[in-house]
């Protein structure tokens, strides 16, 4: 005879009652819930914050399946950093002096001629950039029309940038944009500079990897370690740059002017 059918508790449910068990236990907790006057507040909040980051780890597993949307990507990436992630992000991107100041100019691409891009010569930085935009059936302002970022703060702010230059982070470090590709060009950004964004990428990606093809782990172990490495001792930062500088430079030259390590 088939047992009673059984609830299911959300996370978020069950670490709300965990925390009802014994608050005073709470680890890391404690302190915050001492000094609010409504404990059901601080479950609402506890509540709130934990379902973005899983919203946003649901979406990045799809970065491993064969119909990837790149708007998942760009999901992920607002569900994570809509808290504590998003804070840390922006802190440590104003603390280094070439993003800080691209934040107080509130730098953005100029706008983008495909056809003036393609007159370019071959294999300068810009018209590799305009025919990888071609091939794949792009326009330049593709992904500000699938992901649009309203808002001028901080936050809002380094959205716009990391969405309108991640494809020239791919040309100037030569990644792919395959799923091995995108987790190792996070590696290479976690080694420049250890945003949690990339940190979340990379750990998902050998999580997925480990569980769903593990045969693969080897490869992606191997692509994540030497762009970590490349990223460690390439100390100018691809976040911090004014990439319409390079468009007439050869693809050669770019990395060199910005030390990008082998």
């Amino acid at each position: 005879m088939l047992s009673p059918a059984r609830t299911v508790a959300s996370p978020a449910a069950e670490c709300r009652r965990q925390l009802s068990l014994d608050s005073s236990e709470a680890i890391g907790l404690q302190p915050l819930m001492q000094r609010a006057s409504n404990t059901a507040g601080v479950f609402v909040m506890i509540d709130t914050q934990l379902e973005q980051q899983l919203q946003g780890f649901s979406a990045l597993q799809s970065l491993f399946e064969a119909d990837f949307d790149v708007r998942r990507l760009f999901t992920a990436e607002d569900a994570l950093e809509a808290g504590e992630y998003g804070r840390l992000t922006v802190e440590a991107l104003r603390n280094d002096p070439a993003a800080g100041q691209l934040f107080e100019e509130r730098w953005v691409l100029p706008e983008l001629n495909l056809s003036s891009l393609l007159q370019l010569p071959e294999g300068s930085f810009g018209r590799v950039y305009a025919e990888m935009l071609v091939g794949n059936g792009f326009d330049p302002d593709y992904v500000i029309q699938i992901a649009p970022v309203e808002g001028d703060d901080d936050l809002s702010y380094f959205k716009r940038l990391w969405r309108t230059t991640h494809d020239f982070h791919h040309i100037a470090t030569g990644l792919g944009t395959d799923p091995r590709g995108e987790v190792a060009l996070q590696a290479f950004l976690m080694g420049q500079l250890p945003i949690p964004f990339s940190v979340v990428v990379v750990s998902m990606g050998l999580l997925r990897t480990s569980v769903a093809q593990p045969d693969r782990i080897p490869a992606l172990v191997d692509a994540i370690s030497d762009a970590f490495r490349r990223g460690r001792h390439s100390p100018q930062l691809l976040l911090a740059q004014r990439w319409d500088h390079f468009w007439a430079l050869p693809v050669a030259e770019v990395r060199q002017q910005l030390q990008i390590a082998d």
